[in-house]
């Protein structure tokens, strides 16, 4: 009888500290983009466009998840490190942009992502100057 109730009370004792998860999940939504562009040249935005899709470089909304917004920008952060290591200055100087222009690839999030127009904050960039 005492190793019944022993029993129980482990099983109980473990359902518990299982069931009294403080490890909260939460969501954000990250946008991967072109985020500062100027140009006097016509077709340069869609060179860029053309230049960074074909190296790979992902230009949409992805969702991460984590315990805070600190884990969760690192997460997204690296993520982006994983595609702006693709891009290369020399191959930009190449595509015959005008002088003068400029972008920014980015990852961004909203400052609240539960507030709508609240804002962006950009995670990490890529910034091009052309001479």
């Amino acid at each position: 009888m005492k190793k019944s109730i022993l029993l129980l009370c482990a099983v109980l004792m473990t359902f518990c500290f299982n069931a009294c998860d403080d490890d909260e999940q939460v969501v954000y939504p990250y946008t991967y983009g072109i985020t500062g562009y100027a140009s006097s040249g016509l077709q340069d935005l869609t060179l860029i466009t053309t230049y960074l899709k074909g190296k790979g470089c992902f230009m949409d909304y992805k969702t991460f998840t984590g315990k805070n917004v600190a884990e969760i920008d690192a997460a997204a952060k690296t993520d982006f490190a994983e595609y702006a290591k693709k891009i290369s200055v020399d191959e930009i100087k190449q595509l015959g942009l005008a002088k003068g222009c400029t972008f920014e690839y980015s990852v961004s999030r909203s400052k609240d992502p539960k507030v709508a127009g609240s804002g962006a904050v950009i995670i990490d960039k890529f910034s091009y100057v052309q001479e």
